[in-house]
């Protein structure tokens, strides 16, 4: 599947884009107001599209202006229309409408192809410089995103960049054409433009929270699903009929989430999850042609209760070895074992090419709920030169080198614990592999994934009067687990005196986050995972406490680093 599937149908809510690339002219003043970096290289002329400047500064150009980048799907919009035309004149390359694949490339002032502009009368949303935009870059962010005002605003590896440069070839300045690059960035090719929402509010249905409670893997329970929209779904209106769907956790049914009041819809069932995973549950509402449309996406976490054994005693039922260029694999040899009956036994030799042993697992396995690698390693009489390479991977995933873990004169068995956010596995990985040069004959055993320790999943409610406000509410932070970053929400029926505080298991407090008088409203509270001092705090449970006169109410929440 490309970057660009898959087709799907797209709301946004009105909004307003840029006519032209921001210039050189138009960044110089937020220069001189402190608010930008110097860009790096380009032409730096008045009216042409300022350039090298890295995602960063460009969000930054944005805010100062009163203004934020553009979102991929607004950005795609503006460039191509609603009639699914490849280029934002129509159809076919034209060398009149575009700053494209030149000789010497060099970038024309804005504006300089008024026969090139888009169905909105967007100027060179094709060719000139590369254009930022406000999300990261996912493979598959068209196939996990919301169809309502789409952004991927989780971090990943690079930043969405649209619409090609003078360097380009033509066929890259399709309007669908999805590229990236690091934020940093900096290249001669890369500027923006900036967009903002248009005044009238929203047309389309608006999330404010969703949660599910977690679950214990093999283990029956509840599922709880609780979702908040800013405006409640009308019988009769544009869309109705939320359903969330169990597919991806292994339920063959769609759940009817029912409205609680005003905006806050609930759903519930009995279920047991057989499988570990981060599960993304698309929760649909339907169309007046009775289509269904992603609304948003409910984040299920299921625990692993075990570890996940790939070698111990022997090899974990299921799995397979796949080696190349070994010399002798006994995995049951008994003559150095860390622990058990047997352990593995290598052979290897020293080659240019090196050597590969892969253990390879019978169904992909999903990281979540697992936080290190562990293995246990015996050098045996393998004596180990500079030049030599020994490293450790999930595949797909990132090699880790195992010389910074095992000392290899020390001839006995060393225990290694490899965090698995080492490896950046993605989704999910198949493979666990060993790759390298040394010669000689070495151990491996206890050959594992360690699961994490499972948090409590229910919350905990204390009543400091006879009777709640029906309007107060602390909600379930979102999301949760979370890393970087996590929201609590909170609704006052009146005006009161308010703290909002993380406490650890020890009830310790670790940071306030509200405290003061608050007037009634909805209010929403953004935490990175960090203490008063500036400290950040390790992965673990936490609670957060809201007071609020003479209301309290805790709840419980997840940090995985």
């Amino acid at each position: 599947m490309k970057n660009e599937d898959p087709e799907r149908t797209v709301f946004l809510n009105d909004y307003t884009i840029d006519k032209y690339e921001v210039t050189y002219l138009q960044h110089r003043a937020c220069v001189e107001a402190g608010a930008c970096d110097v860009p790096g290289r380009g032409v730096a002329l008045d009216n042409h599209p300022v350039s090298g400047v890295a995602w960063a500064d460009a969000n930054a150009y944005c805010q100062w202006a009163g203004l934020r980048l553009p979102t991929e799907a607004e950005w795609e919009k503006a460039a191509r229309g609603t009639d699914a035309r490849d280029y934002p004149w129509g159809e076919g390359i034209d060398k009149d409408r575009a700053n494209y694949q030149t000789r010497e490339p060099v970038t024309t002032p804005v504006g300089s192809y008024p026969h090139g502009v888009s169905p909105y009368g967007v100027h060179d949303m094709a060719g000139n410089v590369w254009e930022w935009v406000g999300d990261w870059y996912h493979e598959d962010a068209y196939a996990k995103s919301s169809q309502f005002d789409p952004i991927w605003d989780t971090p990943e590896d690079h930043r969405i960049v649209r619409g090609g440069s003078a360097h380009s070839g033509g066929p890259v300045l399709s309007t669908t054409t999805r590229w990236h690059g690091k934020g940093t960035d900096e290249t001669p090719w890369l500027g923006f433009r900036c967009a903002r929402d248009a005044a009238g509010g929203t047309r389309y249905p608006h999330v404010l929270s969703s949660t599910a409670e977690g679950f214990l893997v093999d283990q029956p329970g509840r599922l709880v699903a609780e979702m908040e929209l800013a405006e409640a779904l009308d019988e009769g209106g544009l869309f109705t009929q939320p359903r969330l769907d169990l597919l991806p956790a292994g339920i063959a049914t769609q759940l009817d989430m029912v409205q609680v009041e005003g905006g806050q819809y609930r759903a519930e069932r009995s279920a047991t999850i057989t499988r570990s995973g981060l599960y993304r549950l698309p929760l649909y509402i339907q169309d007046n042609a009775g289509e269904p449309c992603i609304l948003t996406f409910f984040e299920l976490p299921v625990w692993p209760t075990a570890d996940l054994a790939v070698l111990t005693d022997e090899l974990a039922s299921g799995w397979s070895v796949v080696e190349r260029r070994v010399a002798d694999t006994n995995l049951g040899q008994t003559d150095q074992v860390y622990t058990g009956r047997a352990a593995g036994g290598f052979l290897t030799e020293k080659s240019f090419g090196g050597w590969q042993i892969s253990f390879q697992a019978p169904e992909p396995v999903d990281p979540f709920g697992y936080v290190v690698l562990r293995l246990a390693v015996h050098p045996g009489d393998v004596v180990f030169a500079d030049s030599d390479r020994l490293t450790i991977n999930t595949v797909p995933g990132r090699p880790v080198n195992l010389r910074d873990y095992v000392d290899f004169g020390r001839p006995e068995w060393q225990v290694v614990d490899i965090p698995l956010e080492a490896f950046k596995p993605e989704d999910t990985f198949t493979t666990v592999s060993l790759a390298g040069n040394i010669a000689g004959t070495w151990y491996l055993d206890d050959l594992k994934l360690v699961a994490a320790e499972p948090p409590a999943l229910t919350a905990v409610v204390e009543e400091r009067t006879a009777s709640q406000p029906s309007l107060f509410k602390l909600s379930q932070n979102y999301p949760n687990p979370f890393n970087p970053e996590t929201t609590i929400r909170f609704h006052l029926p009146q005006s009161q005196q308010v703290e909002l505080a993380i406490y650890n298991l020890a009830a310790q407090r670790v940071v306030t986050l509200v405290e003061g008088h608050c007037e009634p409203g909805s209010y929403s509270v953004i935490w990175d995972g960090v203490t008063d001092a500036g400290v950040e705090l390790a992965s673990g449970v936490y609670f957060y406490r809201l007071m609020a006169g003479e209301w309290m109410e805790t709840r419980k929440l997840l940090l995985l680093r």
